[in-house]
């Protein structure tokens, strides 16, 4: 899915798609990822925010959950950031 044609506003408030890229994703990470048991995927958009001192339109992050696939079970969690959409001046 294209990450631009989402609208913000519903995205974030909405389970319609967010639910559906996270679990798809998260269904990713579980069918490619065997080091990591109960996977979470949180995924946020976030309109209009600073990045490295300049405004950009769309700032998304993703936050995965979960635990490592080891005896003991430790927990894991990562957020990964990434910028959309044009800078504004």
């Amino acid at each position: 899915m294209e990450f631009e044609n989402v609208q913000i506003e519903k995205f974030n408030t909405h389970n319609y798609p967010r639910k559906d890229l996270e679990d798809s994703l998260q269904k990713s990470i579980e069918e490619y990822e065997h080091r990591l048991e109960n996977v979470k995927v949180e995924i946020l958009f976030i309109y209009k925010k600073t990045f490295k001192h300049r405004k950009v339109k769309y700032y998304v992050d993703i936050t995965v959950k979960g635990n490592l696939a080891t005896k003991a079970a430790e927990p894991y969690s990562r957020s990964f950031q990434f910028v959309m959409g044009p800078f504004f001046k």
